[in-house]
């Protein structure tokens, strides 16, 4: 999940015998003229900065405290465009400590946008038997200077912390994805009012053209907030934050394509961020008041569903983490859905016909 904040304290759900808190800090740079003039590209970094984060697990006795370390994007960070290619401009490094394992391969990669998102640490930690036990998980952020336009990055602040999140319990197989047939919705059970901020961050991929289908929205009779849908079965995608009031952020979707988007939700203050694109602030202000955020489809009553996965997607109300999704399907039953990280709940289809498709396991 997301913590806006350069330094936090948090606390991570995990089994009742365990408790596992964590302090972090962020990456943080921002680059000067001096770093981007034509003259000035170089293979060595031209400023670097360190972001870690430390967990202390404690509880029983030998019970163990197992978890993932993610590197994520903070709220104002500056994102790279796709189309950048091969240019080098910044690399991640991270340090696990006796406890901790590097995940995906390797644990430096060029390209931050191939790694956002992904679990870079796998953590296990045992309880002593006496006291507690520690983990510090560290990231070094270099930044470069190889970029052709160099005007995409002056000024620009890139801003990324290391996140944590609970293994999901063993009665529980997480997957790549979850993919809806066009039948299929989740209602997360977050309300969405003009009083509070949202922060949404999800990966989908649309997998067939729909008639207004949607991938996360909140509607309700003239109250709309169609944050993200399909135009009328064009392959355009388009943002509606309220009263219809539509503005076009992928002009040509491609199938089956993963994107990212992130959105930042406030009266006065509504930005979207998708692929890695520029953000811009909608019009219109919430005009809907305790409507529920249902993902797959525009309302609880799953009107207007999508063809589409979603990879993940996590929420937050007010700068506080409530829901954490990762696509799994429960073991005893093989029954699809999300399991939340933060409420420790599944999240099955709403459906009453239907049945997700899903990734492969990982």
């Amino acid at each position: 999940g997301i913590i806006n904040m350069n330094t936090a304290n948090y606390q991570v759900t995990l089994p009742a015998q365990t408790s596992l808190v964590c302090t972090k800090t962020d990456c943080n740079v921002t680059i000067t003229p001096s770093m981007m003039i034509n003259t000035n590209t170089s293979t060595t970094a031209k400023t670097s900065s360190t972001c870690s984060v430390n967990c202390t697990c404690s509880g029983t006795p030998g019970a163990l405290c197992t978890y993932n370390v993610y590197l994520m994007d903070s709220e104002t960070v500056y994102r790279p465009s796709s189309s950048l290619g091969a240019n080098k401009e910044f690399t991640v490094t991270v340090t696990n400590p006796s406890g901790c394992t590097a995940q995906n391969s390797s644990s430096t990669e060029t390209q931050v946008n191939t790694l956002r998102g992904k679990s870079v640490s796998y953590c296990s930690l045992q309880v002593p038997s006496t006291g507690n036990t520690s983990a510090n998980v560290t990231a070094e952020f270099k930044w470069y200077n190889l970029n052709l336009n160099q005007d995409d990055h002056i000024s620009k602040s890139y801003k990324y912390h290391l996140s944590t999140e609970s293994v999901i319990p063993d009665t529980y197989q997480r997957v790549e994805y979850l993919e809806s047939t066009g039948l299929e919705y989740i209602n997360t059970g977050i309300d969405m009012n003009a009083s509070q901020k949202y922060d949404i961050d999800i990966d989908f991929a649309i997998t067939e053209l729909t008639t207004y289908g949607n991938i996360i929205s909140s509607q309700s009779g003239g109250s709309n907030i169609y944050i993200t849908r399909l135009n009328n079965n064009t392959n355009q995608f388009v943002w509606y934050p309220a009263s219809l009031d539509s503005q076009i952020v992928i002009n040509s979707v491609t199938l089956n394509q993963k994107y990212n988007m992130y959105i930042h939700y406030e009266n006065g203050n509504n930005k979207l961020i998708i692929d890695y694109g520029t953000p811009f602030t909608a019009s219109n202000n919430i005009v809907t008041n305790n409507v529920p955020l249902i993902i797959f489809a525009s309302n609880a009553s799953g009107s207007y569903k999508s063809k589409a996965r979603v990879y993940q997607c996590s929420i937050m109300v007010n700068n506080t983490l409530v829901r954490n999704f990762i696509p799994c399907y429960r073991k005893t039953d093989e029954v699809r859905g999300f399991y939340d990280t933060v409420s420790g709940n599944f999240f099955p289809n709403n459906s009453n016909s239907g049945t997700f498709d899903i990734g492969s396991n990982i």
